[in-house]
């Protein structure tokens, strides 16, 4: 069962983004410009993904089975 997150801070990415920020070598007003472009495109991505999963769900494109998903050990 997928449940959405209780807690806000945990939904906006902030902290993964400016950790990866920071070690990709990024300081003052162009660590800031980068943070602003990534922040921003973080939620049309997450809604991409929930479109692009509805649509799955509804016509059935894209079914797998576990097998094909994790690999058969048969």
């Amino acid at each position: 069962m997928i449940k959405p997150l209780q807690n806000e801070s945990n939904n906006n990415f902030s902290e993964q983004i400016l950790a990866d920020l920071i070690s990709q070598g990024y300081e003052g007003k162009k660590h800031l410009e980068a943070f602003t472009h990534y922040s921003k495109s973080i939620r049309p991505a997450v809604q991409r993904m929930i479109q692009e999963t509805d649509e799955f769900a509804k016509t059935g494109k894209g079914r797998m089975t576990l097998d094909d998903l994790f690999g058969s050990e048969t």
